[in-house]
């Protein structure tokens, strides 16, 4: 049995990007639970089947009725794959085999019409030495939904392991997300927010970094991995204590001033997801529901880094206060077009984490999570931080067509210059922050 629902937003939106990009993995999410010691195969197996029966956005597909995208929710949804098991090939050559097996996975290109969103597939490595690949389409799935999935597969497994119950809270369904989503339009709150946007976003214009001209599909990726040490940030730290701002506010002024010093565009737009899990039912819900949110910060007037940095503060303040409205409604209602098949104004993204992913627990293995990077550029940038505390990991994915390696290189030499720069010089006018280590000592 299946059932029929109107398509959200943000699914119309991914599925025609899909349809437009033909093997494109830009929309592929694809993740590793590495599994040491002792694995039932049988238990994991019944694990995967109960969360997809748990949650309907991965046993959903999607067709066209006219010029109308539905979803078509089915009961359930075959998911594992056949297994691939590598013990009977020399050891040495094993790890290679297994990347190698992810690899094709994570390019092999999904139907969404036909199904299924999701694949399991389980890797042997060694007697004691497993993988499940889980890989799935965008459209079902996002960074909060994958702690979800993982966190609910190793509860189950770990249930039925222990012969006991594996009680979880009844999810919310995404059918039902998008039916409030779409009932909230309807409210004076929602007009006043989208009033906010349209304003706030008005001949807005996206960041340029790169002369080259952009190629249309799918665009090969690159990727840049650092980490700010703590000492260096220190100072950045103790100056947004001092300013009363998060962290975050302050690396998005660092990323704003870097953008401007790099492009002498006085008016910077960074696009930063937003988790957008705030309402009741939406912790345990599994299915694309991250916003993007343009953060437009202005830096005209010669401004100190301490008057960026109040600037970049009201900014996030104001998109708090109008969260709510869908990405994708207000490109609608601006007139935005997609850039070459991304969404506009979304050229350079930041996403930053306060927290690594957790760790799942499983009484007799060890588990870990492999994040498989994706080939295909999503945006022309796309900077990732995960704040550890003291130290930050950073990774910068970008399109390999507009940008070389070494130019990376010296954007993060810059940004660290700048970073440290700003906290000791926050009263000087950021076209004189030094944009490297050997300027002034920063």
């Amino acid at each position: 049995m299946s059932r029929l629902e109107a398509a959200s937003a943000a699914q119309q939106r991914i599925w025609l990007s899909h349809m437009l990009n033909e093997g494109d993995s830009s929309h592929t999410v694809s993740n590793a639970l590495c599994f040491s010691g002792p694995l039932d195969v049988g238990r994991l197996r019944a694990a995967v089947r109960a969360v997809v029966r748990r949650h309907e956005a991965l046993r959903t597909t999607y067709r066209l009725e006219g010029a109308r995208l539905v979803q078509r929710i089915e009961d359930d949804a075959d998911v594992l794959q056949p297994d691939v098991d590598l013990r009977a090939i020399p050891r040495v050559e094993r790890a290679a085999a297994a990347a190698a097996v992810a690899t094709a996975d994570a390019r092999r290109r999904f139907d969404l019409e036909r199904g299924p969103v999701m694949r399991a597939t389980l890797v042997s490595i060694g007697p004691l030495e497993h993988r499940l690949l889980l890989t799935v389409h965008h459209i079902a799935i996002d960074r909060w939904s994958r702690h979800v999935l993982v966190r609910e597969l190793t509860h189950l497994y770990g249930a039925l392991a222990a012969d006991r119950p594996a009680p979880l809270p009844e999810p919310l369904q995404y059918a039902t997300y998008a039916a409030r989503e779409r009932m909230a339009a309807s409210t004076p709150g929602y007009a006043e927010s989208l009033e906010h946007w349209k304003r706030r976003l008005a001949q807005a214009s996206p960041v340029r970094l790169s002369p080259r001209p952009r190629g249309a599909g799918s665009r090969p990726a690159g990727y840049r991995s650092f980490v700010l040490a703590a000492g260096a940030l220190a100072p950045l730290r103790a100056l947004a204590r001092e300013a009363r701002v998060t962290f975050f506010v302050a690396m998005l002024a660092v990323i704003d001033v870097l953008l401007f010093r790099l492009t002498a565009a006085e008016d910077i737009v960074v696009a930063v997801p937003h988790a957008n899990r705030g309402k009741p039912g939406t912790e345990t819900l599994v299915g694309c529901v991250v916003e993007m949110q343009l953060l437009r910060v202005d830096l005209s007037g010669d401004p100190s880094f301490r008057e960026v940095l109040r600037r970049a503060r009201d900014v996030v303040l104001d998109a708090h206060r109008h969260g709510g409205v869908p990405f994708d409604a207000l490109l609608q209602e601006l007139g935005l077009a997609n850039d070459a098949g991304r969404p506009p104004l979304c050229n350079v993204v930041l996403a930053f984490a306060n927290d690594p992913d957790p760790v799942p627990e499983l009484a007799g293995l060890a588990v870990r999570v492999e994040e498989s990077l994706a080939d295909t550029a999503k945006f022309d940038l796309t900077l990732s931080f995960i704040d550890r505390g003291d130290a930050i990991d950073g990774c910068i994915e970008y399109d390999a067509g507009l940008f070389t390696g070494a130019q990376l290189d010296a954007l993060v030499s810059h940004l660290a210059a700048l970073a440290a720069g700003a906290a000791l010089l926050p009263d000087r006018p950021v076209l004189d922050l030094p944009l490297t280590v050997t300027e002034e000592g920063a």
